[in-house]
């Protein structure tokens, strides 16, 4: 019920007023704490706005360090294309920008090549309500270069736009694009194989040029191992050399090997492996193959020339004189091995040449190898040194008289009878013989005894053949001794004639003179 005080006319004037600031006291108490607790309360929302405020202004200025470290042009835009703010980045191509003042359009900020494509970039944006990005080509100051440029709605009506430029990193690109098609060419056309393995050696990699070089018209089957695309010992030959690359990074190792090669035949192969398991974007042992099937042939070739006989394909003296030098090594390291020369020559070989021609002497020449061919063992060397010599080492001799079997066999073998275009041709042939021992310290000593004894065997031998011995060579010796000092004396005038009468001792006449030179 509302409350009233007393009328003064009843009390005091002092008892009325004391009674009313008693009465009226805690609604001004009440009051004052209102007013008090509203005044904290705005000095706090002052104080949050101004600390807000002070937020706002440093993320302000953060924005605006982050927006001038930016290398990229960034821009408010209206759905229309047209720029409504030009925020301040380090955009590297801002002096080469025509000065714009906001409200044109970008196009003229940002001249495109397609002045469509940021219009269609911009609906995209609108109609997705997402980010969308395009690479975008533009001329500046006759310079093309090209933007990455992403457009986002901030709201219905402005739009955030960001041009990155990507011309470096297209460059970039390309360069890399130019490499990648330079080594693709180079192992498409390069002569020499390229294969990568793991540390197992299953192939990870064939080049174009390897496949090439094998005739494979498809990869192998995943999983192969690069030592099936050998031959023979030489895949035990590649996994060694494997366990000689794998222990270090980097180590490498040269070899050759034979491969097979898909449409029947074999290919030499040298082969040099790195390992570079070690290396993140190889992770592998890269083998560099080079075919040398050609050179390995023409150094065949050359060796057969160098020691064979062009005629016969026999040994020739290069490689007879070779064998005769790793025989006598031999018996000088081993007390019981033991050899044997025969010097073979074919008599009166030269009629046939002139009678039956050169061509047909060749033809005979050859079935005259073969022949003594067959009367040798396969340990034993046969090598035609010129014309119709032929010289024989042989090999492990068990004794003399073994030697003596094989000079007679050689001589019964050619005596059968040859016919030589129509005409039937007999043999005769003589054998010089000379067995191994110590004295002799070259191979030409040894060969040179057993043309002195074939010497021997053409003048005094009866059987056809002569062993050689000392006083074969004393004699040789002294005979060309004998004939320098003959013809010294001629050039010198050192020979006179005396006369010696003949006297007959029944008539006791001179009835003759003989001529003595002195």
């Amino acid at each position: 019920m509302p409350f009233a005080l007393p009328f003064p006319s009843t009390l005091g004037s002092s008892t009325w007023l004391l009674a009313s600031c008693l009465l009226l006291a805690p609604a001004a108490g009440a009051l004052l704490w209102q007013k008090r607790r509203l005044s904290a309360r705005l000095r706090r929302a002052h104080s949050n706005l101004m600390a807000q405020h002070v937020e706002i202004v440093r993320h302000r200025e953060q924005l605006g360090m982050v927006l001038g470290a930016m290398s990229s042009l960034v821009v408010e835009v209206d759905p229309q294309g047209t720029v409504l703010r030009l925020h301040s980045t380090a955009f590297p191509y801002r002096t080469d920008l025509p000065a714009m003042p906001e409200g044109a359009p970008l196009v003229r900020l940002l001249p495109l090549k397609d002045p469509e494509a940021l219009a269609r970039l911009l609906e995209s944006a609108r109609r997705c309500a997402a980010p969308q990005q395009a690479e975008l080509e533009a001329d500046i100051e006759g310079r093309s270069l090209r933007f990455f440029v992403t457009a986002s709605m901030m709201d219905d009506h402005r739009a955030l736009l960001v041009a990155r430029d990507m011309t470096p990193l297209h460059e970039a690109r390309r360069a890399v694009a130019r490499q990648e098609r330079l080594h693709a060419a180079l192992a498409r056309h390069a002569a020499d194989g390229v294969a990568v393995v793991d540390a197992d050696g299953i192939i990870r990699y064939l080049s174009p040029g390897m496949q090439t070089v094998l005739g494979l018209r498809t990869t192998p089957r995943p999983g192969a191992g690069f030592e099936s695309l050998l031959a023979g010992e030489d895949q035990e030959a590649f996994l060694r050399q494997m366990a000689v690359v794998l222990p270090e990074a980097g180590k490498t190792a040269r070899f050759e090997a034979r491969a097979r090669k898909a449409g029947g035949g074999e290919a030499v192969l040298e082969i040099h492996a790195a390992n570079l398991l070690h290396e993140p974007d190889v992770a592998g042992v890269v083998l560099n193959c080079r075919d040398i099937t050609c050179q390995r042939r023409y150094q065949e070739e050359l060796r057969r020339q160098a020691f064979c006989d062009p005629l016969t394909g026999l040994a020739n003296r290069a490689l007879f004189m070779d064998r005769l030098e790793h025989a006598m090594a031999r018996m000088a390291r081993k007390e019981t091995y033991s050899y044997a020369v025969l010097a073979i020559d074919l008599d009166r070989f030269k009629r046939v040449n002139e009678s039956l021609g050169h061509d047909n002497g060749d033809q005979l020449l050859l079935r005259v190898g073969q022949i003594l061919k067959n009367c040798m063992r396969k340990v034993d060397t046969l090598a035609r040194l010129q014309g119709d010599d032929f010289v024989v080492l042989l090999d492990e001799i068990g004794d003399k008289l073994e030697v003596i079997r094989v000079a007679v066999r050689i001589r019964t073998a050619l005596a059968q009878p040859h016919m030589v275009d129509g005409v039937e041709v007999s043999l005769r042939s003589s054998v010089g013989i000379v067995y191994g021992d110590y004295s002799c310290t070259c191979p030409e000593q040894v060969l040179r005894d057993a043309e002195t004894a074939l010497r021997w065997a053409k003048a005094h031998g009866s059987e056809g053949y002569k062993v050689f011995h000392a006083t074969m060579h004393k004699q040789a010796m002294a005979q060309l001794e004998l004939e320098a000092d003959i013809r010294k004396g001629l050039e010198r005038n050192e020979f006179f004639l005396n006369f010696q009468p003949i006297v007959s001792l029944e008539t006791r006449q001179v009835v003759g003179m003989e001529a003595l030179l002195r």
